[in-house]
């Protein structure tokens, strides 16, 4: 996994039922796709917390750390009224951000 890392990108798409109802009516103006980045950073944190299995917890360490410092283009939430699609999709094709 750690050598292929970089050859991947994981959308996360379907995940209103993560965030309250509350919530999503305060989210608008694309706030929705933030809000949810959070949500699902927590999650994925609690997933590697609670796993017992190595590689599966390598994984989710790793999207841990993306969402922590922001690089979008390997995990990241879509929302087809939220997203941005053009600069997902040129940050996907371009890698526009260099990894320490």
């Amino acid at each position: 996994w750690k050598k292929q890392r970089l050859a991947f990108t994981f959308l996360f798409t379907h995940t209103d039922a993560l965030l309250p109802k509350a919530k999503q009516s305060e989210s608008s103006g694309g706030d929705f796709c933030c809000d949810m980045r959070q949500v699902l950073r927590n999650h994925l944190w609690e997933l590697g917390s609670n796993t017992i299995d190595e590689s599966q917890k390598g994984i989710l360490d790793w999207l841990v750390k993306c969402m922590d410092k922001g690089w979008y283009r390997f995990v990241d939430v879509f929302h087809p009224l939220d997203s941005d699609v053009d600069s997902l999709r040129d940050g996907i094709e371009k890698f526009e951000i260099e990894v320490e």
